[in-house]
């Protein structure tokens, strides 16, 4: 019986899932061979027996002065990394997310004829295009989540595939609003607000103050809304409750697991920009995109990046469907303001996003990105 050696790198929570995910659907269509994996990852690879020189907490980094402190540990982790690529010599190199590092990875580790797999193509759409040139030159394959990146990519000679998105795979099965607001013990006639304050602890720094200020001020002015928020299993609920002072008197549920329903059933989200903007999207609920950093991190997006939208939606569409409040305009008082423009506005926000749901529904993401990884490997799929 073969067995399928994996080298992953999945720096971020968000790509050590999709990271798992894959890995599933590649042990179904590759069994009855066995697979083991290394590198670096998350607790979902590590549940499934991952090899891991790095954890995701140890990866992460919060914005560009962290990162220079960073430099040595990166430094010394890579070097680590390519050597046991050197040794192991695995079937295949997945590089999900976490695109400074990989691409980096990607050059050294080339030389050693290892198929290499980029998972979720890097969004040179927004800054850095140069970086078509990496991807043409040291990977095998790139796979795009979003519809437009294959025929961009392959324009500049980046062998690529569009899979769909693994966002849409999350919002097959929803409960129906009865269920779900009995399940949380909301009232069916009253307004819900989703909040979704992001999964990094820079996000949430930035954003929950914002959040938990503009709840209060809907609340003193006598507005029924009940407030649920959406907590990423990276995030304690100590942290986000340590952002909602007692003298608020806001009740706000806090829930973990549960973003496809919470986003689904809400009236209006206000949501990090993020892939979650996505999932809301494609379900077709209005939304405020909230963004929020440290000045130096958005001196220096601007200088890099001529793109003015941020929100997944909005790129995708090309023309701004929900709402965002960024930088120095994400205040309390314009978020209490646009909410109250979109709940009286409700039908013509979902139909703005309505097109979403076409491009991305009946794709199956993983499965799609399965049998891709196995064809380079050239592993016969049933």
């Amino acid at each position: 019986m073969r067995s399928i050696k994996l080298f992953i790198i999945a720096g971020e929570p968000s790509g050590d899932i999709h990271a798992a995910n894959l890995v599933g659907e590649i042990i179904a269509a590759a069994s009855p061979c066995t697979v083991s994996l290394s590198g670096a990852g998350g607790v979902a690879l590590a549940k499934l027996g991952q090899f891991q020189f790095a954890s995701v907490s140890e990866l992460a980094v919060i914005g560009f002065i962290d990162a220079v402190k960073k430099l040595i540990f990166f430094f010394r982790l890579s070097k680590r990394l390519e050597q046991h690529v050197a040794q192991e010599k695995p079937d295949v190199i997945l590089l999900i997310d976490y695109t400074s590092f990989n691409l980096r990875f990607a050059q050294k580790v080339k030389k050693y004829n290892i198929p290499i797999i980029q998972f979720s193509a890097p969004q040179v759409w927004i800054w850095r295009y140069s970086r078509v040139k990496i991807l043409a030159k040291f990977f095998d394959k790139v796979l795009c989540l979003l519809p437009f990146e294959e025929p961009l990519l392959k324009k500049e000679g980046v062998n690529a595939v569009y899979i769909g998105h693994p966002a849409a795979a999350r919002l097959d099965e929803v409960a129906t609003r009865e269920d779900f607001c009995r399940k949380f013990s909301l009232p069916l006639d009253e307004p819900i607000i989703a909040l979704a304050p992001g999964s990094r602890h820079r996000e949430i720094n930035y954003l929950m103050p914002v959040i938990a200020a503009a709840a209060k001020t809907l609340k003193d002015e006598g507005f029924k809304a009940n407030f649920i928020l959406a907590r990423a299993n990276c995030i304690s609920e100590e942290l986000i409750k340590s952002y909602i002072p007692k003298s608020y008197g806001l009740n706000i549920t806090i829930v973990e697991g549960e973003a496809p329903n919470i986003f689904k059933h809400s009236d209006i989200i206000w949501i990090c920009s993020g892939t979650a903007t996505l999932e809301a999207g494609i379900l077709g609920t209005p939304m405020i995109i909230l963004y929020k950093a440290p000045a130096i991190d958005v001196i220096i997006i601007k200088a890099l990046t001529k793109l003015r939208m941020i929100g997944l939606p909005n790129i995708i569409l090309g023309r701004e469907a929900a709402p965002e409040v960024k930088g120095r305009e994400c205040t309390p008082e314009n978020l209490v303001k646009k909410t109250r423009e979109m709940l009286r506005e409700s039908a013509m926000h979902r139909e703005a996003l309505a097109p979403l749901k076409d491009m991305f529904t009946n794709r199956s993401a993983m499965k799609n990105a399965a049998k891709e990884v196995l064809e380079v490997i050239q592993q016969p799929i049933d």
